[in-house]
């Protein structure tokens, strides 16, 4: 992780992890979900915390507002000036302000 003043650079990592579980039978979710989430909480003590958008599937709001970290705000100034119809949501969305 490499500073530049008070913004976190995350192009210092050495690493990128992606937790991606699948499976075809919808009696395993349990199950399955839970080793995906005990495998992230087993890496959180390394990691940097953030994460790519292109990472994230449909786990809200939150998520993508968590990826822009401080950058948020200003993505949402862009949304409003270049998309304030949100046409463009069919993705990791940022909501239109305005």
């Amino acid at each position: 992780m490499h500073r530049l003043g008070d913004e976190i650079l995350w192009r210092g990592a050495k690493w990128s992890v992606h937790y991606l579980g699948m499976w075809d039978d919808a009696a395993q979710n349990e199950a399955q979900i839970a080793w995906v989430r005990k495998v992230a909480d087993a890496m959180k003590p390394w990691a940097q915390g953030g994460t790519y958008l292109n990472y994230l599937s449909a786990e809200g709001e939150d998520r993508v507002k968590e990826s822009f970290g401080h950058h948020y705000k200003r993505m949402e100034e862009l949304k409003n000036k270049y998309d304030p119809t949100n046409f463009f949501r069919l993705n990791q969305n940022i909501k239109p302000t305005v």
